[in-house]
């Protein structure tokens, strides 16, 4: 069979002129012909002997140009901690001239890395999952990547070692971490390893990721309930333990309430009507703690003789309750 090549140029970039019929002919037999011709001149170009990834890591971690790069490796399970030097010195000088202002994210992501075969072709039993996690620092000026770790396993201890030898190599506890809703586990490192039994880091939990389990639920999956799951998003405004505690409360009340609007035969407000109004008030204003004040003060001037069911009933002591489980944790 003739083929028409171009050049030599064209053998080592793949572009080879097959007629369209005889492609048709030869596709099943050429493209596996083809990938592998290319892996091997790939392979050939990275100067690649071993075909085992992890012994290449093996490999890699003592020889130029990736020697002090590579810390941890590991085969069963799948462990690898990895940071350039480059990346450390790029961490302290942020560290040190940030003002305050140095902030890490850390973000676990899947199908990035195929699962490992541990076994022969015969048994074909593969690692679990492997996550990559990266460390990304913003400090108000630049967002580059710090630190990475691959992992088949996501525990406590895992995590913790993997932060805590960054820690060792030279890296100090950042200002403040963020971090999404991914495990207990997960989270529990990070206080573990940065905090060292005192809470001076201040943990994020990504606003993201909560949403993102709030659009989960079930009751949001019905579609003639889209603009009432856009409410109970856009309600998601607490930034202390006390704006949680009354947005919660606002929040069970109106979906607990069977109507809403004004109390027949009267022209008060009924208690859902009340906080649904107080809650759209609050999506709709940019500056979240003056808007709250000057409406609680509108409400107290113009229903000052109504009294307030939920502070005296024993849904507001279950919450006293919870939020005082919550600071002692």
């Amino acid at each position: 069979m003739d083929l028409d090549v171009e050049d030599d140029k064209s053998l080592t970039d793949f572009h080879i002129d097959i007629p369209y019929d005889v492609y048709q002919k030869m596709k099943p037999i050429k493209i596996n012909v083809l990938r592998k011709a290319k892996q091997e001149l790939r392979d050939q170009k990275l100067e690649i002997v071993i075909k085992n990834s992890i012994l290449s890591l093996v490999e890699m971690k003592h020889t130029i140009p990736y020697a002090g790069s590579i810390h941890t490796i590991s085969i069963d399970p799948v462990i690898v901690h990895n940071w350039f030097p480059y990346q450390m010195v790029v961490y302290k000088e942020s560290k040190a001239n940030s003002l305050r202002n140095c902030r890490v994210c850390i973000d676990p992501t899947g199908s990035v890395v195929r699962n490992v075969n541990r076994t022969s072709q015969e048994l074909r039993v593969q690692s679990s999952h492997i996550f990559l996690f990266v460390t990304v620092l913003n400090d108000g000026c630049i967002q580059v990547p710090v630190c990475q770790m691959l992992s088949e396993v996501q525990d406590l201890p895992t995590i913790t070692y993997r932060l805590s030898q960054w820690i060792r190599a030279g890296a100090t506890s950042p200002y403040e971490v963020v971090i999404d809703y991914y495990n207990a586990a997960f989270i529990g490192a990070v206080i573990r390893a940065f905090c060292s039994g005192l809470l001076d880091v201040f943990l994020r939990l990504d606003i993201a990721h909560l949403i993102k389990m709030i659009f989960r639920w079930k009751c949001f999956k019905v579609r003639s309930h889209g603009k009432i799951k856009e409410f109970y998003v856009r309600a998601i405004k607490p930034r202390t333990l006390e704006q949680f505690r009354t947005i919660l409360t606002e929040i069970l009340v109106i979906i607990s309430s069977e109507y809403d609007g004004s109390i027949e035969g009267t022209t008060y407000d009924t208690s859902s009507e009340k906080f649904r109004e107080k809650i759209l008030k609050q999506i709709e204003n940019d500056n979240f703690k003056e808007n709250i004040i000057s409406y609680n003060e509108e409400l107290a001037e113009k229903n000052e003789d109504i009294e307030n069911i939920f502070q005296s009933s024993n849904i507001s002591n279950n919450m006293d309750i919870f939020i005082k489980s919550i600071k002692n944790v």
